[in-house]
Order: C-alpha cells, then structure tokens, then sequence
C-alpha cells in the first residue's frame, strides 16, 4: 500500500552555536500533482557562552576564588545569595576562561 501524501521536512542552518533564526520548509507532496510549501522562520531559542577548558588558568581562578570577599552572601535572602553567587562566579571563571 502506497502513502496517499508524503510529508518532506527539510531543515537548513541547525547548528547549536546559532543565533540568528532557523529556516525551516515543510513540503507535502500528494499524488494528485499537488505541491504545497510552508515556509516559515523559527526563532532561536537561546545563546550561550562555549567555554574553552583546554586553555583555561585554573591556578589563577583558585586564587582569585580563595581571595573573593564572600561574606555580601550573608546580608540577603537565599535567593538573592545565590544570584549573586552565580554572578561574582561567573565574573571569575570569565576572566579565567576563555571562549571558542
């Protein structure tokens, strides 16, 4: 038994690193010589920051982590602590750590 209509997807520019929108086609192909192309943009979901390890100075983080002043954790609510964890963190490992 044949399939009455056959439902083609293509996907054009999936890379996980992208920004900008992904272009995706959508082909119904019907044996009554029928073609219907929805073209439509989906939007990219998020950006994020690839680290490179490999290249990283992790003695130099060490140390700037052991001379991080932590006690500002202590003045607030848990979740403004960890908000502002996460930050100061991110501020150190981003001065440690390069990007690809």
């Amino acid at each position: 038994m044949t399939p009455l209509c056959v439902l083609q997807v293509t996907l054009f520019n999936i890379r996980s690193n992208k920004t900008e929108p992904t272009r995706i086609d959508l082909v119904v192909i019907c044996p009554c010589d029928t073609y219907i192309k929805f073209d439509f943009q989906a939007n990219a979901s998020f950006k994020r920051r690839m680290w490179n390890y490999k290249r990283a100075n992790f003695n130099l983080l060490n140390n700037m982590i052991q001379s991080t002043d932590w006690t500002f954790l202590h003045n607030d609510s848990v979740e403004s602590a960890t908000d502002a964890f996460i930050n100061k963190f991110l501020d150190l490992a981003k001065s440690c750590i390069p990007t690809i």
